[in-house]
């Protein structure tokens, strides 16, 4: 008997072979859109809780929240955009609308808005707050501040800011407020007011603590991007300058160093300033960042819209309508049957388009339109220290990519220019350029990438099979590996 069972085992296999593909079905159409991926996922500060989305090829997604190591979890239909309070007791997330109402309103013109869902994690109790377009929790977690959308129809972009305290449940309300931002420690809140016809428009300081309220700046101007300093009471933005025949206007950089004791205010104004540069303004695309040690502010800037002349705009008027003339004097004759004719006929195909490549062109024709949307947002990064009063616009037509050292004192240019138009490989010429004086100094050629330390002392790089080194400080490159019996290779990154 012993011996029959390989025989028995193999004639039973055979035998189920068959009765598996016979159980098989082929996928259909209704199968794939029942499939299902895990999308925006996020973890508590503490690690102990987990939300994830569950989006479907078809229908209305979920959000799923679950204590690790639970088996049970809560599931908030249409949920999006999970978010934990730094102090593990609180989630935010989305709540949207289905697939089918989102069609209806879209047909009907009408505005889709969001809801925001707020779950207690100690009671797992969910509150829902109607009609938000924005929130955020303060960085201790004790406040969350959420923004109602602007009314329609209005070119203010001023709404409605509510913010909780968390463990009573009471309110404060503030009206127009366009951006807002709490302070490291929380207690703060900045404002931005843009109310209709810009009467009262500035920066509000809010004290949640002591409830009081604050104006640090007023003008009938638009203020735009709150930054705090990491771990300090340092407040910057940009206010809305003068427009002179442009598209967009300037801006100054105002800074408010430890806002919390006094009234103590930097300004730069690059109005009457012999060390901006000419054809240039300070530009909101940009933002604005401080150095860790806030002895610095970091800015963008781009160029000038110069304002077309009224006589050369006349000049073109007049030109277009000459043309327009001849054409119609040269389409004489053709009747209007045939041209009804050429119309019909042309109706339904692709309007043409011609792209032009020049071989001197920096950057090749499809590359071109693939960046057109990061060009249009494109600024030069520029640097004001405040002490010195020193302005250095950092980056230029050549070197455009300028990337800050660890501790900001220095920045990493990379210049393409000498190697473009580039197809696959990308090159660079290397400088490090100084943040307060705006000097360069090239310390590379022809290199693919490179990085700087944390700290900000060294430029590490990769050429001819070695890792090397560049002390900024003492200008002299290093060989790291020059006596490790190994071959290395040119890793993308390295920390």
């Amino acid at each position: 008997m012993p011996g029959l069972r390989t025989p028995v085992l193999l004639a039973l296999v055979l035998f189920l072979i068959p009765s598996a593909w016979a159980q098989q079905k082929d996928l259909t159409l209704e199968d794939y859109a029942q499939w299902e991926r895990i999308g925006v996922n996020t973890l508590s500060p503490d690690g102990t809780w987990f939300a994830y989305q569950i989006t479907p090829v078809e229908g209305d997604g979920s959000l799923r929240v679950k204590r690790v190591g639970d088996t049970d979890e809560h599931v908030f239909e249409l949920g999006s955009n999970p978010r934990f309070s730094n102090d593990n007791a609180w989630l935010a997330f989305a709540i949207g609308v289905s697939e089918a109402e989102r069609k209806k309103m879209e047909k009907s013109k009408t505005r889709v808005e969001l809801s925001l869902g707020l779950m207690n994690l100690r009671t797992a109790e969910v509150d829902t707050v109607e009609h938000v377009q924005s929130a955020v929790f303060s960085d201790d977690g004790r406040y969350v501040a959420m923004r109602k959308y602007a009314p329609e129809g209005q070119n203010e972009t001023g709404a409605d800011l509510v913010v909780r305290h968390l463990s009573t449940g009471t309110h404060q309300g503030i009206g127009n407020v366009s951006e807002y931002a709490f302070s490291p420690e929380g207690s703060l809140l900045a404002v931005a007011i843009d109310a209709t016809e810009k009467l009262g428009n500035g920066i509000q300081l809010l004290d949640l603590e002591a409830s009081s309220l604050r104006v640090l700046d007023s003008a009938e101007k638009t203020f735009s991007d709150l930054t705090w300093r990491d771990d300090s009471f340092d407040l910057a933005y940009l206010r809305e300058d003068v427009q002179v025949g442009e598209d967009y206007p300037d801006h100054v950089v105002v800074i408010h160093p430890r806002v919390v004791d006094g009234n103590e205010v930097y300004v730069f104004d690059a109005a009457g300033r012999d060390d901006f540069p000419a054809g240039y303004r300070v530009a909101s695309e940009g933002g604005v960042r401080f150095s860790d040690d806030g002895s610095r502010v970091f800015f963008g800037l781009k160029e000038r819209i110069v304002a077309e002349d009224e006589d050369d705009a006349a000049d073109e008027t007049e030109d277009s309508a000459t043309e327009e003339e001849d054409a119609d004097d040269a389409g004489d004759e053709e009747t209007d049957d045939d041209r009804v004719t050429i119309a019909e006929r042309d109706k339904d195909l692709d309007p043409p388009g011609v792209d032009i490549w020049h071989w001197n062109d920096p950057i090749v024709q499809p590359r071109q339109g693939v960046i057109a949307n990061r060009e249009k947002n494109f600024t030069y990064l520029s640097a004001w220290t405040m002490a010195s009063d020193a302005f250095a616009k950092l980056a230029d037509d050549d070197i455009r990519t300028v990337s800050l050292t660890g501790d900001q004192r220095h920045g990493v240019g990379y210049d393409q220019t000498p190697y473009q138009p580039a197809l696959r490989e990308t090159w660079n010429d290397v400088y490090v350029v100084d943040t307060e004086s705006g000097a360069r100094e090239q310390i590379l050629e022809r290199i693919e990438s490179a990085w700087t330390s944390p700290d900000g002392d060294y430029v590490i790089y990769f050429r001819d099979n070695d890792w090397w080194s560049y002390s900024v400080a003492e200008g002299v490159h290093r060989n790291l590996t020059q006596d490790v019996d190994t071959q290395f290779n040119n890793f993308t990154a390295i920390y």
